[in-house]
């Protein structure tokens, strides 16, 4: 199906970003300057305004080195997560998740054991 803004797909592979955007004048009298801004300030409005997932919280590692059966983890990334485990030998482990808040979890073990959390 044919887009309908074809004009908007033809330089798509040259932006970058800095390329230079503007948005339209509301009067003639003001200075295009006025209105011009590149595009990684359009993508950080946009993940501000939206508030979409950033490379800043995408991920956070927690590292429990002394064993325990139960391991709380204070991630801060503001929603429910998924959480793998490895232990000391870097072999994937297996505890009983629970998003206790958009900012923890707690991973409760069979056993206790050290190693860390890789929360997404």
């Amino acid at each position: 199906m044919p887009s309908d803004y074809p004009h908007l797909f033809d330089d798509i592979g040259f932006l970058n970003r800095q390329t230079q955007l503007y948005t339209q004048r509301r009067q003639n009298s003001e200075l295009p300057e006025n209105y011009k801004f590149n595009v990684e300030f359009l993508l950080s409005f946009v993940i501000t305004e939206f508030q979409l997932i950033t490379a800043d919280n995408i991920t956070y590692t927690h590292s429990q080195l002394s064993p325990s059966a139960t391991w709380t983890v204070i991630h801060n990334l503001g929603r429910d997560v998924q959480v793998r485990c490895v232990d000391d030998g870097d072999n994937n482990i297996v505890g009983e998740p629970f998003n206790d808040s958009a900012n923890q979890i707690t991973i409760t073990f069979t056993t206790p054991v050290a190693g860390i959390a890789i929360v997404t």
